[in-house]
């Protein structure tokens, strides 16, 4: 499903309330390659951080901190993907392109695992055509 609607409007609460998120960031450590924190099977790891827009070797072995805003959003969804994920702030630091990839990929990859209930929330109403949620607030 999909929450659109503009910063301050509730969102995050929303999330919050009815959909389990928990706001608390999950601790990256510095000194350590982002597929080694993404997924415990390093294959499947590698498949969501694809999905999510995260394609090349040398990105996958960079530590987090030294990856690109716009990456790091995609390494966070790589590793949030689950059944009943709730996400806030989706693909809010990327630009068009990379919203699309990541849009189709989440898709992709929900259809593939056939993961259900997940939530996410956005400021961007062009998220609702291109992650063709199943519902939107």
């Amino acid at each position: 499903g999909l929450i659109v609607g503009p910063s301050g409007s509730g969102k995050t609460l929303l999330l919050k309330g009815r959909f389990g998120y928990d706001a608390t960031p999950f601790k990256w450590k510095d000194d350590v390659a982002v597929i080694s924190q993404v997924h415990e099977d390093k294959e499947e790891a590698m498949r969501r951080l694809i999905k999510m827009g995260i394609s090349s070797a040398p990105d996958m072995c960079r530590p987090f901190k030294d990856l690109s805003v716009g990456q790091q959003d995609c390494a966070i969804m790589a590793r949030a993907l689950s059944h009943g994920a709730a996400i806030d702030e989706f693909g809010s630091n990327l630009g068009p392109v990379g919203l699309f990839k990541l849009c189709k990929g989440l898709r992709g990859f929900v259809r593939e695992h056939g993961l259900g209930n997940i939530t996410v929330a956005t400021c961007n109403p062009q998220v609702a055509l291109m992650l063709k949620p199943a519902w939107t607030i």
